[in-house]
Formats: C-alpha cells, sequence, structure tokens
C-alpha cells in the first residue's frame, strides 16, 4: 500500500522551513539562552549584593543577546531568501512501509526510513530530514486522517526518530 501526497513547493513554504529550522531546530539556540540565562542569574545576584548599576547592566544584557539571536536568524532567513530565486513548482511525496520516495516530474529519489534522521512536526507541517539542513516537506492537510494515522504506524515500526512541537 502507498500513500501519496501532491506537494506544491514556494518562497512562502521555503521561508517557513528555514524560519522554523534556525529558530526551533537550531542547537545553536541553546548557546544564546544559556549565554542569556547565565547573564540574566549573574544581574541579579549583583543587584541583590547592591551592586545596581552593574545588575542593570547584566540584565540589560540578556535581552540585548536575546535580540542578537532573533536579529542574526531574520537576517539570515532575508539573505538566503535573497540568494534563492526560485519558481513555485509542484512534487510528490509517497509513503510506504519501506520507504519515502519523491517525485518531481520524472525524476523519483526514494529515502528508506532508516536514512531519514529525524521527522520534526508541528501543528500544520511535518519536515522529513534526510540531511543535518535539509528536509521534505509535507503540509498536514494533505493527508486524511486514516493517512495520516497509517504513515504514523509505519514510523512507529521503522523507529524513526520523531519529535513534536507545538507551534503553526
Amino acid at each position: 500500500m502507498e500513500i501519496t501526497a501532491n506537494c506544491q513547493y514556494s518562497e512562502e513554504r521555503a521561508k517557513q522551513f528555514f524560519r522554523f529550522h534556525m529558530l526551533v531546530k537550531s542547537p545553536a539556540k541553546y548557546i544564546y539562552y544559556g549565554l542569556a540565562f547565565l547573564s540574566l542569574a549573574f544581574g541579579v545576584y549583583l543587584i541583590a549584593k547592591n551592586e545596581a548599576y552593574f545588575g542593570i547592566f547584566c540584565l540589560f544584557l540578556a535581552v540585548i543577546i536575546i535580540v542578537v539571536r532573533l536579529a542574526t536568524a531574520h537576517t539570515t532567513l532575508n539573505k538566503i531568501m535573497k540568494d534563492l530565486r526560485f519558481p513555485t513548482f509542484k512534487y510528490q511525496l509517497v509513503f510506504s512501509e519501506s520507504s519515502l520516495s519523491l517525485i518531481q516530474g520524472d525524476v523519483k529519489t526514494s529515502y528508506p526510513w532508516n536514512k531519514i534522521i529525524v521527522i520534526c512536526e508541528t501543528k500544520t507541517m511535518m519536515y522529513f530530514y534526510t540531511s543535518a539542513s535539509q528536509a521534505l516537506i509535507l503540509g498536514k492537510y494533505l493527508l486524511s486522517d486514516q493517512e495520516r494515522h497509517q504513515v504514523q504506524q509505519w514510523l512507529s515500526l521503522k523507529q524513526v526518530k520523531h519529535r513534536f512541537y507545538r507551534l503553526k
């Protein structure tokens, strides 16, 4: 049994993927959040020790670190989208018990389930990562509930890493 999803890749879909990849999935977020937390904790400590001037500076630094993270991701996203002008194109994702296949025109590329690194799922999308920074994108609305259940069943049998994110 095979399940086919007719997908469309557009600039908006690419932005959505890169935004997810850079802001949510990227391990760099732990460095930024760690530095911001340390700065915040040190600022509170300094304020408690009656060093308000330096404490407020550290609190301000924590906010700046988070703002820099968001601004860097936004700038990178804009740079990527500026460099990658591409037309909207259609493709098919074909799910089977043994693999996930990508069909673009006459070209078919199959990915056995053990070659899928991780599947990241949000409320509306599924990203099937085939490498550290490349994924096949599926809008959940393209599959019926029964088809999604069947795909989930195949994934559970193959023990593919599957992560859920509470995002759109």
